[in-house]
Parts: structure tokens; C-alpha cells; sequence
């Protein structure tokens, strides 16, 4: 199989690269990623982590990214959230759907 790009922009991008390290976004550990929203703005949570053996936080993005909030307001001022208690939080409200009396019977759906 012939290579994918010729040996000489290889070396050229190598070259030019120098040093530089490969920054990889963290692509696991975060459940809630995406599907939180700030009670106070209603802008996303972020996620963030500033050294990867920090402690996981959420972070309303009307915070952390924007000067005013979705109104014209202010800045939120939702503190940050432990990413491990938000998770958690999530977590129990789920176990609690799953074991009342009102969930699904998943066996009367298979019928």
C-alpha cells in the first residue's frame, strides 16, 4: 500500500512541527457532558479540568465564556460544580426512576 502522503511533506510537517507534543482532549469521564443546563441562565455546563489530576468541574458557560447572559444580563454567577457531585446527583435521581413503582415494565414491552 503506497503511503498516504509523499515522504517529503511528511518530513517538511515534521520539521515544522518541532517539539511540539500532541494535546489530547480527555474523551471519557464526563457523563454529563452536554446535557446540563444552568438553572440561573440557561446556558450549557462546560466541563473543565485545568492539570489532568485536578478535580473534575462543570461550569455554566454564561460564566466561564460569555460577559452577559442570553437576556442581556449580567454575567452568571453560577459557582462552579464538583463534576463528582453533579454525577452522583444525576445518578440517584436515575436509580430512583428505575426502582419506583412507576417505571416501565420492559417485560410487557417485549410481549
Amino acid at each position: 500500500m503506497p503511503p498516504l502522503i509523499a515522504n517529503i511533506t511528511w518530513e517538511l510537517s515534521r520539521q515544522r512541527r518541532g517539539n511540539a507534543r500532541l494535546v489530547l482532549k480527555e474523551s471519557k469521564g464526563w457523563l454529563r457532558q452536554g446535557m446540563c443546563f444552568c438553572g440561573r441562565c440557561g446556558h450549557v455546563l462546560k466541563c473543565l479540568r485545568k492539570k489532568p489530576k485536578e478535580p473534575r468541574y462543570y461550569a455554566c458557560r454564561g460564566r466561564v465564556q460569555h460577559r452577559v447572559t442570553k437576556d442581556g444580563g449580567e454575567r452568571c454567577n453560577l459557582p462552579y460544580v464538583s463534576a463528582d457531585w453533579l454525577e452522583w446527583g444525576v445518578w440517584k435521581k436515575v436509580k430512583a426512576v428505575l426502582n419506583s413503582s412507576v417505571s416501565l415494565n420492559l417485560a410487557s414491552l417485549v410481549k
